[in-house]
């Protein structure tokens, strides 16, 4: 493994040594916004001159080498107007200051980090400015980044209405989602309709399913990379939003003008106090059966700028649902009551600290927290004058993580980007633990599964990445991560990274990539009735990482009237995967997981993806469709067969359309469809047997496919002006327009086959206020 390294190390530094001596000179800067004066983070710089590019950082610094000649560059964004200055013969190192104009919310779209996918060094990554997020339709009326992102080629969110993401065939659990450097384990509100992502404070998205750059890993199909707002440093402004079901507050703005900011902004439903007639009744009632829901979450976010170089952020996020059933029946022979109650949290804080030095360099320091815990708890009773039986049962489970990371940016080439890090994390985790109390006429029980012990691990990691234009034509990104994990055994690995594009032409480029992705928090999911039951675990000598290896090849390239076509084709082959059957957290199971879950599986993925978009001004679309297949297989499973994922969607088509018809009124509209979900279903059914009596026959596991899943959204957007220039915003959204009875699970009873559809149309209205 020493020669692995040392090969990659003197690859790196072949790649730019001979620029070393060459005469260039240092331009620097930062990209900030004119009207807030925050960081344009990921701003792209380039110049058609000399055919190079750079990206700035998450705090708008970029760093140029260029020779001492007369040079334009051009600076652009997906959320702001680009800008073009005229460095004349410069003779000594340069620093700039570059300020870009906003764009309006109907320039946005959804687009690359760079202006075009075709100029991009790298497959597989999209980024996504919260501009689009807010004009799209959505259900209850809130943007919503996860829904946004699953109108991309490879990406779905399943055959429900949930905010989960399932990317090239992975699971949910397979994504890493980071928020300021911080991950966030739950990714969704009201049983996933809504994302717990508020888009009024998210500044940029950044998503990737391939090549993944060599600062990230722990996951083996996608990163979803969130960055917060910092708040704006010139001057205050906030919003205020209502709907039928929840409202919601953001506010911004100096503490110190110029160098001291903040941000805020919280959700809150009030779908409980719709329910206080309800809750009255259930005291006196006899017979009443109704639900219970609420969420709220807080976002906050400060900044302060310790010199034009250097500066601090902390931002923190948390979130809280909470849904209960209440049923109630006074008039049977036994009167009988229960209530069933699900209880989950997600915290994260986020500090770091940013420089520059030497100049040229950039150093980051960051430490985060993330907790994540999920309380279910259910209990029921019947009695009457004589008798009393019943039940009480507890679930718990968490996952903690506090992290520690550094990272300096750095140019040694003219033609060079180079990033190295470390990070060091420990994990905590807590499978599942439960308590049961059951009270009969006969005895008084009470039984505990699961163990209260945590699970603990420490991994740390180093990684090196390269960015490097080798001609007019060609771009090659390169990295190595070096993953050091321990817990009960001590494991090495080592994950290359290496994308190479190759662009011919203006308007064409080909790419080709290779990810080694490794994954040590590991999780299964319920694979029988789609419920979303998770049990999560880390690696260990029993279960070791999953590993992914990502083949990724892929054109873009400029059709006539200003459609872009992008393709890709990709392969993935997995080792070490998980699987277990089950419905909910049985007792059983608590106490003997080592044994029930099935190891060592072996997964396969591969398909091909299309995505055409085009913009005017008068309306932006984006067609993107999907051909994927995805499998997995166990030497003591299914007979040693391999079988579908349920993320083996065949077909995936999505279609966003969204027009202005004048200043004040825009339509939007989203289609979606995909082939139904895998699902496990009898072939046969014996009627008569000799020992058994009936029973259904079985030939494999996902055997059967759901019926198709299509679904259409649209929305009314109108925005108007007071005569003080603060905008009001009414929206009118239909999630489901024409109420398709999707069916999410599939079922036999008495010989006879039973579809679970959802068939709802969710109209939403809301206004919106801004101060």
């Amino acid at each position: 493994m020493k020669s692995v390294k040392k090969i990659w190390l003197c690859f790196f530094l072949l790649q730019y040594i001979v620029e070393l001596f060459s005469q260039t000179y240092n331009v620097t800067g930062f990209v900030k916004s004119e009207y807030t004066n925050e960081p344009v983070i990921f701003a792209y710089c380039y110049s058609d001159d000399l055919k190079f590019h750079t990206i700035c950082n998450e705090d708008g610094f970029f760093h140029l080498k260029i020779p001492g000649q007369e040079i334009k560059l051009i600076f652009s964004h997906v959320s702001y107007e680009s800008d073009t200055i005229v460095l004349k013969t410069i003779k000594k190192d340069t620093t700039l200051l570059i300020g870009l104009k906003d764009l309006t919310l109907d320039e946005a779209v959804i687009t690359s980090k760079e202006t075009s996918f075709i100029d991009q060094s790298i497959t597989g990554k999209i980024t996504i400015s919260p501009l689009v997020i807010r004009n799209l339709p959505s259900s209850l009326g809130e943007p919503d980044l996860i829904k946004t992102i699953s109108f991309l080629p490879g990406v779905s969110t399943g055959n429900k209405l949930y905010s989960n993401l399932y990317v090239r065939g992975g699971g949910r659990q397979n994504n890493l989602i980071l928020v300021d450097d911080a991950p966030t384990y739950n990714s969704n509100h009201v049983f996933g309709l809504i994302s717990v992502f508020n888009a009024d404070v998210v500044q940029q998205l950044d998503f990737y399913k391939s090549d993944f750059p060599a600062r990230y890993g722990g996951a083996t199909s996608s990163i979803v990379d969130v960055y917060i707002k910092e708040g704006n440093f010139s001057e205050y402004s906030g919003k205020l939003k209502t709907s039928i079901l929840y409202s919601k507050l953001f506010a911004e703005g100096p503490i110190i003008k110029d160098r001291f900011s903040f941000l805020l902004s919280g959700r809150c439903s009030y779908f409980d106090m719709l329910m206080i007639p309800f809750y009255s009744l259930y005291n006196t009632s006899g017979n009443i059966s109704f639900p219970g829901y609420r969420f709220y979450d807080i976002n906050s976010k400060i900044t302060y700028k310790l010199s034009p170089n250097q500066k601090i952020n902390l931002s923190f996020f948390h979130g809280n649902d909470r849904y209960s059933v209440f049923d109630k029946n006074k008039y049977d022979t036994k009167p009988y009551n229960s209530e069933v109650k699900n209880h989950s949290r997600n915290t994260t804080l986020s500090m770091q600290y940013k420089t520059r030095f030497f100049s040229t360099s950039y150093l980051r320091l960051s430490a985060t927290y993330s907790k994540y815990k999920n309380i279910f708890d259910s209990s029921w009773e019947t009695k009457d004058t004589v008798d009393r039986e019943g039940s009480e049962n507890y679930y718990f489970s968490s996952i903690e993580n506090l992290s520690f990371k550094s990272q300096i940016d750095f140019k040694p080439g003219i033609n060079h980007d180079m990033k190295v890090g470390w990070k060091s994390s420990l994990y905590y985790l807590q499978p599942g633990y439960s308590k049961t109390h059951t009270v009969s006429p006969a005895e008084d029980i009470n039984y505990v599964s699961g163990d209260k012990k945590l699970l603990k691990a420490i991994e740390n990691v180093f990684y090196i990445e390269n960015d490097y234009s080798i001609s007019d034509k060609f771009v090659l990104n390169t990295g190595l991560r070096n993953v050091l994990y321990k817990n009960d055994i001590t494991v090495c690995y080592l994950e290359p990274r290496i994308s190479l594009r190759y662009k011919p032409k203006d308007n064409l480029s080909f790419k080709l990539g290779y990810s080694l992705m490794n994954q040590t928090l590991q999780c299964i999911t319920n694979n029988t009735q789609q419920t979303g039951s998770e049990f999560w675990l880390l690696s260990n000598a029993k279960f070791p990482s999953e590993i992914s290896h990502h083949y990724n090849t892929g054109f873009s390239m400029k059709l006539p009237y200003n459609i872009e076509l992008t393709t890709d084709l990709y392969f993935k082959k997995g080792m070490n995967s998980i699987y277990y059957n089950f419905v909910g957290i049985d007792q059983n199971f608590l106490d003997n997981y080592n044994e029930l879950i099935y190891r060592n599986g072996k997964s396969l993925g591969y398909g091909a993806e299309i995505m055409l978009r085009k913009q005017t001004e008068r309306f932006q679309s984006l067609f993107a469709y999907t051909f994927s297949r995805s499998f997995i297989e166990f030497d003591d499973l299914n007979q040693g067969k391999k079988f579908p994922t349920q993320q083996d969607k065949l077909h995936d088509i999505s279609f966003v359309f969204l027009y202005k018809l004048n200043d004040i009124n825009s339509f939007n509209v989203n289609f979606t469809f995909n082939s139904g979900a895998p699902i496990t279903l009898p072939v046969a059914y014996i009627n008569q047997s000799t020992f058994y009596g009936g029973y259904y026959v079985y030939d494999g596991i996902n055997n059967k496919r759901l019926p198709a899943f299509h679904r259409l959204d649209v929305s009314w957007v109108r925005t108007k002006y007071t005569r003080k220039n603060r905008k009001r915003i009414f929206y009118l959204n239909l999630y489901n327009a024409y109420a398709k009875q999707n069916a999410v699970y599939m079922f036999f009873a008495n010989n006879k086959a039973y579809k679970t559809a959802v068939n709802l149309i969710i109209p939403s209205i809301g206004y919106e206020w801004y101060f």
